[in-house]
């Protein structure tokens, strides 16, 4: 499958940041809202459209598994910080 650099962190009260590596160079920035229902993740951006997709979420020690509702789409993340870099730089 392809690889694709994303960061992604979660707060406790509903919010998430995204940084996606487009291309070459910089990481575009996203963030919106997430909400768990057992183990089905949903989101929506902060423009107000949905995720493109449901995920169910398996957690496994310093692993999250995120697989899209019809099973193409299959990302794994794996547990650190997001460098300040990433943060700082991204559009």
């Amino acid at each position: 499958g392809q690889t694709i650099d994303v960061y992604l962190s979660f707060t406790e009260d509903g919010k998430f940041n995204m940084y996606q590596m487009l291309g070459v160079g910089r990481y575009r920035a996203y963030s919106g809202t997430w909400a768990l229902s057992g183990t089905t993740l949903t989101g929506k951006y902060t423009d107000g459209s949905s995720w493109g997709s449901k995920y169910t979420v398996a957690v496994d020690n310093n692993t999250m598994t995120l697989t899209s509702e019809d099973g193409k789409e299959c990302d794994h993340y794996v547990k650190k910080a997001i460098p300040e870099s990433v943060i700082n730089n991204a559009v």
